[in-house]
């Protein structure tokens, strides 16, 4: 993160919280469970800049510590620790910190000279989204529909990437850049952290300290909601819009944790 812009601590963002939990009368809030919901608030916040992302340049501010890019080359004896892009199915594993796609760019090199085109030309387009309905259209008969070199898609299928850009006699996919939104970092927030106030040495986060208040609104309203408790009518309701992508049970009232659904 650049010098000028500090980033929030686990410790500022936990005495915050508890800022907000004073004001609405909650139950107790203890470590654990700030250290549960901080990670689902994480993901909630993160999800809903998403949908605004690129609407105006504080939302792309707020989520550029999550940007990143990864380039895909095929694989060979030279680029063994390359993620291989596989050439014949044009596919690629997405990384494991992968959130939300924002980008894909295509190259294809070119083998055999052809109109504006020598022989090792690099030809770069932007991979439009593939939506489900758009693609049986581009399964369509139709020369302007279909995929090609010049009309990229992409999409998502499990830990997948797809490429569709028809097939190509001239040229052939030589690379893929993929720019997306890394999931946030796990938070834990220490006992220790928390006993000296005064010098905070805890678990920097991914974001900007101004976004403090707003993301402590998101972890507080999380709590309320898990607690069924009656001030949840006075705080705007957390859209549900993301599974629980860190893996961890959702405490039940009291702090104790809920099994597991198969």
């Amino acid at each position: 993160m650049s010098d000028h812009i500090k980033p929030l601590s686990a410790l500022a963002l936990f005495k915050a919280v508890l800022y907000e939990i004073h004001k609405v009368e909650a139950p107790s809030f203890d470590l654990e469970e700030f250290n549960h919901f901080v990670n689902r608030a994480q993901l909630e916040y993160a999800n809903r800049r998403y949908n605004l992302f690129e609407a105006s340049q504080q939302l792309t501010d707020d989520l550029r510590m999550l940007v990143r890019e990864y380039d895909y080359v095929p694989s060979n004896a030279l680029t063994p620790l390359v993620p291989g892009l596989t050439v014949a199915t044009q596919t690629a594993p997405l990384p494991t910190d992968y959130f939300h796609c924002l980008r894909v760019k295509t190259y294809f090199t070119v083998g055999t000279a052809f109109e504006c085109y020598r022989v090792g030309d690099i030809v770069e387009k932007t991979a439009k989204r593939l939506t489900a309905d758009m693609q049986g259209y581009t399964e369509q008969p139709n020369y302007y529909a279909r995929p090609d070199y010049r009309r990229p898609f992409w999409r998502i299928q499990q830990n997948t990437l797809f490429i569709k850009s028809g097939r190509h006699a001239r040229l052939a996919l030589s690379q893929i850049e993929l720019e997306y939104l890394r999931t946030p970092k796990a938070v834990t927030l220490f006992q220790s952290d928390v006993d000296d106030p005064t010098n905070d040495v805890s678990q920097p986060l991914d974001w900007p300290a101004y976004v403090t208040n707003e993301l402590a609104k998101v972890l507080v309203t999380l709590f309320l909601e898990n607690t069924q408790n009656a001030r949840l009518n006075t705080y705007p309701v957390v859209a549900q819009s993301i599974p629980n992508q860190m893996g961890q049970p959702a405490p039940a009232a009291g702090g104790q944790a809920q099994p597991q659904a198969d």
